[in-house]
């Protein structure tokens, strides 16, 4: 079926092209009101002088032809080849005139009329051969069928016209009756009429079928087109030979060219800078090897007035149906301001962190230096009150108590101070190491005694045997630890705090609760923030740093912080170590604890976990 429709479809072969352009602009010019009448035309105007030259070059060999091998003939029929040449000649001739142009199909028919009259005028000539001109009566409705793109009625018509004048010469030429088989001079016609008639109408439904596909295609790549060139990003398309075949308003405005002052132009020459045009022709051949998409990329360009700007482009491939490389199609913004916004605010980011740095840096050095003297002030202290100077009195001992009070906290916080800036400044490496939890805060309980000793206030540690083991730098799990339970003691005048351990999912968990003062609801999200200070009433000194510092390490070492607390009642800061820090190697012993295999004796009694807090 489909060879059968391929094969008709040559019947309008000479017309579709025509007739295509002719229905496409047609409907562009008229909105869809009789499109197909429109096509046909204009491909009537475009396909009328190659016809008319046709015929008038056949008739013209044909009467030379005759002129050399039968000019009794040619000379007896003379008037009939002369309207035959003058048809042709006076079609070609008004087709030229602009005013008649658009009357092509009436023009053709004149024509045809006047030709169809000579042609069968010559059966009244007793020189001329019936047989002969019963062919070129065939031949030309064949070919009007075949190459003349007019509407099917007016073929129907000159088919009409030409068999009625025909037989009326039939009829009246003598001669024709003395033939012996008359038969034919009527068969070859009859028949060449009716297949013309049927061409007529199979070819008009292909073209009509043709057409509205056509134009289908075209009107979508006509919208397609207006889309691309409302896009708000520049568009341009090359060939295969890497030359600018379109681009849109978007880069018009960006680079400053017309399509017209581009369109055939090497694709890395207009808008490239010299410097990389070889590095953008390697790229472009690449794209025409593989099947890649580039981008986005940022490079210079350079715009029709010499300026130079920061495009950001994406770049990919097009194929044609085969596989074969047939252009590339270019995507690119003008991002000269975000690319200078964006230079200027990474050299603001430099700037400051290397300010940051340069403060962390004299913080620490300040910081260092200030110990040295503040651990002098604490060792006279530590004599003055063994009375290693000689007796003191109660009113000078209180006196040295607060000065060594003053000085203790003035050592805290230079240590605090130091140890934040050399977070900051990435001078703290972490130490690793497999250690218990239980035997780690029984050493800090120990080392915090004297903090611990308050008067109306009561600690107490619940810290269970066989904690598994975890991996993690233990110097920093101390600090984390004190600075709770220094921040927990500060804050409760009165009443318990408590430091409980056990064992969690992911690791081990370390609660440091209080019954003091509490934390308001709004306080609570900068808790971990730097010098903050919730509590006045305590008359507590510091600058805030302790549970930033807790925050620092605890992110160092992996562990996940969190923080309970109401006012009045007190408050429940949770820590939750992992068993190893993200990112580490795995230790045979953790693994081993998490898998369910005891490290300790736990007495046959499964352990009680629980999630740490999120």
């Amino acid at each position: 079926m489909q060879d059968q429709t391929t094969g008709a479809s040559v019947a309008a072969a000479g017309q579709t092209l025509p007739l295509g352009q002719g229905l496409v602009s047609g409907l562009e010019q008229s909105g869809g009101a009789e499109p197909y009448s429109r096509a046909q035309t204009e491909a009537m105007e475009a396909a009328l002088p190659a016809i008319a030259r046709a015929v008038l070059v056949i008739l013209l060999v044909y009467v030379a032809a005759q002129l050399w091998f039968r000019p009794a003939q040619l000379w007896a029929a003379w008037p009939a080849y002369l309207a035959e040449v003058f048809a042709a000649t006076l079609v070609l001739l008004s087709v030229r005139v602009s005013s008649l142009r658009h009357r092509a199909e009436t023009l053709f028919g004149i024509g045809d009329f006047v030709f169809t009259s000579g042609l069968t005028l010559q059966l009244l000539s007793p020189e001329t051969a019936p047989g002969g001109v019963a062919g070129f009566t065939a031949v030309k409705m064949m070919a009007t069928a075949l190459f003349v793109p007019w509407r099917a009625q007016r073929q129907y018509l000159s088919v009409a016209y030409t068999l009625s004048l025909y037989g009326l010469a039939l009829i009246l030429a003598p001669h024709v009756h003395e033939e012996p088989r008359k038969l034919y001079l009527v068969a070859i016609p009859a028949v060449a009429a009716f297949l013309s008639a049927l061409g007529t109408l199979q070819a008009a439904r292909l073209r009509h079928t043709l057409l509205e596909r056509t134009f289908e295609r075209e009107a979508a790549v006509t919208r397609l087109q207006r889309v691309v060139d409302r896009m708000p990003v520049g568009c341009i398309i090359s060939d295969a030979n890497m030359r600018y075949a379109y681009w849109n308003r978007a880069a018009e405005q960006i680079f400053g060219y017309k399509l017209q002052e581009v369109v055939g132009k090497s694709a890395v020459e207009v808008i490239t800078p010299a410097y990389l045009r070889d590095v953008s022709a390697r790229a472009l051949e690449e794209l025409a090897r593989k099947e890649q998409v580039l981008g986005p990329m940022r490079s210079e360009n350079v715009t029709k007035d010499g300026r130079t700007i920061i495009c950001e482009w994406s770049a990919v491939g097009l194929r044609n149906p085969d596989g074969s490389f047939a252009g590339v199609l270019f995507m690119c913004q003008d991002v000269t301001e975000k690319h200078r916004d964006e230079q200027a605010h990474r050299e603001l980011i430099a700037r400051l962190e290397e300010s940051d740095r340069m403060r962390a840096a004299f913080v620490a050095t300040l910081s260092h230096e200030l110990r040295s003297p503040i651990n002098v002030i604490l060792g006279y202290h530590d004599l003055l009150t063994e009375g290693v100077f000689g007796p003191v009195s109660r009113n000078q001992l209180d006196v040295i108590e607060r000065i060594g009070q003053a000085a203790k906290q003035l050592l805290e916080l230079v240590t605090s101070t130091l140890e934040v800036s050399r977070v900051q400044a990435g001078r703290t490496p972490l130490n690793l190491q497999l250690i218990h939890p239980s035997a780690l805060l029984t050493q800090i309980r120990s080392e915090t005694l004297e903090i611990q000793a308050k008067e109306g206030l009561q600690v107490e540690w619940e810290v269970p045997d066989g904690l598994p083991p975890v991996y993690t730098d233990a110097a920093k799990v101390k600090v984390i630890v004190k600075n709770l339970l220094s921040n927990a003691l500060k804050y409760t005048e009165r009443g318990v705090v408590k430091i409980a351990a056990a064992e969690a999912r992911q690791g081990v968990e370390i609660r440091v609760s209080d019954t003091g003062y509490g934390i308001p609801p709004e306080a609570l999200p900068h808790v971990f923030e730097p010098f903050r200070q919730f509590h006045t009433q305590s008359g507590s000194g510091g600058a805030g740093l302790g549970l930033y510092l807790v925050r620092l390490f605890s992110d160092l070492i992996g562990a996940q912080l969190s923080v309970e607390s109401e006012v009045g009642k007190g408050s429940t800061f949770t820590v939750c170590i992992p068993f190893q820090p993200p990112g580490t190697l795995v230790q045979p012993e953790i693994s081993a604890s998490v898998s369910g295999v005891p490290l300790r004796n736990t007495g046959g009694k499964e352990r009680p976990t629980r999630d740490c807090p999120e």
